[in-house]
């Protein structure tokens, strides 16, 4: 679906998940059932007033003890992930 973003619109959005779900070979009537289910749209407000609050504006966000990383992580952006993550662990030992 992420792939294909810019394909989906509100006007098609039904027939474009239906399209991909199929295309995996999985049950588009109950993936689109689960779609419309007023839980579903309630769990993504729900998502969506955190990320507000959390000041995310783009996905994937990861968060390492409070400091939100933006944007897909590459294997070159590893060891600065990696040292961010020692860097905290680091820190919340000395504590």
């Amino acid at each position: 679906m992420y792939s294909h973003q810019g394909e989906i619109t509100a006007e098609n959005a039904k027939a474009k998940l239906a399209e991909y779900v199929t295309s995996v070979n999985q049950d588009a009537a109950k993936i689109g059932a689960c779609a419309e289910a007023p839980e579903t749209a309630t769990r993504i407000q729900k998502s969506i007033a955190l990320a507000n609050q959390a000041n995310v504006t783009s996905t994937p966000t990861l968060f390492v003890n409070g400091r939100g990383v933006a944007g897909s992580i590459n294997p070159q952006d590893y060891d600065a992930l990696k040292s961010m993550v020692q860097y905290e662990l680091t820190q919340a030992t000395a504590k």
